[in-house]
């Protein structure tokens, strides 16, 4: 899209024309894990679903050092252009494609090497243990497609191509798709098919992304990046003040994922210690249930991410708060809605990724209930955090992200249990979201008052 559809374009046409491809490839993105669980959970059995949901929190602190490049670069890429400076977007480009080809290097050795001590010590052994090594040990492997293919997706979109990002992620789930049917159903490799037909289908995306801008067709004008690649391991070559731009903004969102990614694992750990491995389980499959959901909700809010950021960049404060409110009120509606689902359809649900099972289909219906909660506050939070990436307030978004995904959440997984048991570790996910709701609808109104007196 042109800075003049940006400047002329009435506000909700432009949530529309860059949040629903967002929003649809956020949940074809999140399809992914989907297909594995559904599989998993019907044609190999639920301590294979305890494998993956032991594994995917693993995989996400890997991919969470992706989303801080992407979404930090992206988030300026927007404000640059936004001050009619293309060449600073260009080189912002170039920066962060270097860091994500060496963070592809450095976290997949670094992470062969670490999956089995971590597994173990959150006390994970036998063949949980075994079927969780499988899982990782693939998708660590394959882990440079997907860090390019998470990485260059917030770029694309923020390069005026949300469309494009869109139709990726379509393909890509596609593949996904495919491939689960052939390994798990076919040729039955249980978990190991499951990773390989995951990591085919985001490798193919990061070909399709790095495509875009090698072939030129990306608006940004990528010169010596050749040049860059080469010389990867020469800091001089890095714009030292971008970088410390990039990664201000970028930390943030690597704060709400890796620390979600822990907290998924404390998760975990409390099932297993209050409820044993069927928790673990059917924590799992409320977690798939969960995806399409947060992936709704984070495709919406990181949809209007460049549209904050443009608007914003230019002083537009006015069309700053009115894409809030639009995005704040369709973010609210989908989280009512998603409560009276969860709530009024659970077996349904459930009976997506196991159908047997009824001890099972018990444990996660109790759990759905306690759980949804947590869909009535988490539009309005994500909205506040994207808001805050989008205009570089880095101190006040990384604040609410800590709170968010782990300030808030952390300790009460270890505190309601004690008087609760196995009950308290559900109620952890909506308290949090609750408190930190409270605490960013300070933040927010305090921008505000900023912003009206700067205007």
């Amino acid at each position: 899209m042109t800075n003049y559809d940006l400047n002329t374009t009435p506000i909700p046409k432009l949530i529309a024309r860059y949040s629903i491809p967002a929003i649809i490839g956020f949940v074809i993105n999140g399809v992914y894990t989907i297909i594995d669980g559904i599989f998993i959970g019907h044609w190999v059995g639920s301590e294979a679903i305890a494998s993956i949901t032991l594994s995917f929190p693993i995989k996400l602190m890997i991919l969470s050092f992706a989303i801080m490049i992407g979404v930090g670069a992206s988030a300026h890429i927007s404000i640059s252009l936004g001050k009619q400076n293309p060449k600073k977007a260009e080189e912002i480009f170039k920066n962060a494609f270097c860091i994500l080809l060496l963070l592809g290097v450095v976290l997949t050795v670094v992470g062969l090497l670490a999956i089995e001590p971590l597994l173990s010590s959150f006390g994970v052994e036998g063949n949980l243990l075994n079927l969780s090594l499988t899982y990782l040990g693939i998708a660590l492997i394959g882990s440079m497609g997907s860090l390019f293919n998470v990485g260059l997706e917030p770029i694309i979109r923020n390069d005026g191509f949300p469309q494009k990002a869109m139709k990726v992620m379509i393909i890509c789930a596609l593949v996904n798709i495919v491939f689960d049917a052939l390994f798990i159903i076919v040729f039955q490799w249980g978990v190991a098919g499951a990773a390989i037909a995951t990591l085919m289908g985001e490798t193919l995306g990061a070909i399709i992304f790095l495509h875009h801008f090698i072939t030129k067709k990306s608006n940004l004008k990528i010169e010596n990046l050749g040049y860059r690649v080469k010389n990867i391991l020469n800091f001089k070559t890095y714009d030292k003040n971008i970088l410390k731009l990039v990664l201000l903004t970028g930390i943030s969102p690597f704060v709400m994922e890796f620390s979600s990614a822990i907290v998924s694992l404390v998760y975990s750990t409390q099932f297993l210690k209050y409820g044993g491995s069927l928790y673990v389980s059917a924590f799992g499959i409320v977690i798939y249930l969960f995806i399409i959901l947060f992936m709704t909700v984070m495709g919406l809010c990181s949809g209007v991410q460049p549209l904050i950021s443009y608007n914003y960049g230019a002083k537009r404060f006015d069309k700053v708060k009115e894409i809030l409110k639009i995005t704040g009120a369709l973010s609210a509606v989908i989280g009512i809605i998603s409560f009276i689902l969860y709530n009024l359809f659970p077996t349904y649900l459930i009976n997506i990724f196991n159908s047997t099972d009824m001890a099972l289909i018990e444990t996660a219906t109790t759990g759905l209930s306690i759980f949804s909660f947590a869909t009535l506050v988490l539009g309005p939070v994500f909205l506040i955090i994207i808001y805050f990436q989008s205009v570089g307030d880095s101190k006040v978004a990384n604040t609410l992200a800590i709170f968010k995904s782990f300030g808030f959440v952390l300790p009460l997984l270890y505190i309601l249990p004690m008087y609760w048991g196995v009950i308290g570790v559900w109620y952890a996910e909506p308290l949090s979201g609750l408190l930190t709701l409270i605490t960013g609808s300070f933040f927010i109104h305090r921008a505000f008052k900023y912003q009206l007196k700067e205007k």
